[in-house]
């Protein structure tokens, strides 16, 4: 509970019970006040002990943070002797350290699986000469073509010639025969082009 504040004042300033009591929650006996913000200065002056302060001015708090500039408190009781008091002010204790939070070990990266798919080796057939010349066939504007290409396999990701001509059952000569221009490294076998798979019975 605050005490009842009046003009603020820095100083210390002692009230004898000659003059009217201030207000405030004292002990009955009270006949002496102090006027100020600190209770150590409070206190050294009046020259009584911090125990004796806080007993004699019912709800002033121990950290002493409810005495405002200005406030009187209860600083002597009748009848009592007091000598002067050098009073130690306490030293505040240091905040434990808060301990570090472990860093958590970072979970190993699997490695990666090859993208590429097995070849599979089905019967192949006889590798067929080219029977005609190189055309570009209608519908079918991306490359040059053997004349009699009637089948076709457009390129995806993942593709490379050992796999078209293993889907397709055809020979390597078949598919670089067909299709001109291709390299046999297959290095322009680019997705989305068209190569040709099969040639008109």
């Amino acid at each position: 509970m605050k005490f009842f504040t009046l003009a603020a004042a820095v100083t210390l300033a002692l009230v004898s019970t000659t003059a009217a009591a201030p207000k405030g929650r004292f002990d009955p006996r009270c006949d002496e006040f102090h006027q100020g913000d600190n209770c150590y200065r409070v206190a050294e002056a009046a020259g009584i002990t911090l125990a004796q302060l806080f007993d004699w001015n019912d709800g002033l708090h121990e950290n002493c943070d409810n005495l405002d500039i200005g406030t009187y408190v209860c600083t002597h009781i009748k009848g009592m002797k007091t000598s002067p008091v050098r009073l130690k002010k306490p030293v505040p204790a240091k905040k434990p350290v808060p301990a570090k939070k472990p860093v958590p070990a970072k979970k190993p990266v699997p490695a990666k699986k090859p993208t590429k798919e097995p070849v599979k080796t089905p019967t192949k057939e006889p590798t067929k000469p080219a029977t005609t010349g190189m055309c570009k066939i209608a519908g079918h504007p991306k490359g040059t073509f053997n004349c009699a290409c009637n089948k076709f396999h457009r390129v995806v990701e993942g593709d490379y010639c050992e796999k078209v001509v293993a889907e397709y059952g055809i020979s390597m000569d078949n598919l670089f025969n067909w299709n001109k221009g291709l390299h046999r490294s297959g290095d322009n076998l680019d997705i989305g082009s068209e190569v040709c798979v099969g040639l008109k019975k």
